[in-house]
């Protein structure tokens, strides 16, 4: 019974698959975390589902349809790229303005030749 249900969520994932490949045409899908684990009982419905489906098929490349090497830690690898990416940019952001402020606070300084 859990290796039907296991083929049944494969099938319907090549499905959401193929409905995908069609909006953005990617060259390859990758399926990562927990569910990678399942390999063939969940990645191999997958993909013939995926075949079936998949819109236009004959007139483009079909996308290749890939387990993570990362397997279930590939999702916290991912997120943990992102919130690099997202504090490498919030650092640049931050020190442009504490480069704007100080500027303006050294020309409101008396003295300076901006000071009123």
């Amino acid at each position: 019974m859990c290796i039907e249900l296991l083929q049944d969520i494969g099938q319907w994932l090549g499905v959401g698959i193929a409905n995908l490949a069609a909006a953005l045409d990617p060259s390859c899908f990758v399926i990562g975390g927990g569910v990678s684990a399942a390999d063939d009982l969940l990645i191999g419905p997958a993909r013939d589902a995926f075949k079936r489906h998949l819109t236009g098929r004959g007139y483009r490349p079909e996308a290749r349809i890939a387990k993570a090497q990362l397997g279930p830690e590939a999702g916290m690898v991912g997120a943990a790229d992102l919130a690099r990416l997202v504090a490498r940019r919030f650092r640049r952001t931050n020190r442009r303005r504490v480069e704007r402020y100080e500027a303006v606070r050294a020309d409101l300084r008396p003295g300076s030749e901006h000071h009123p």
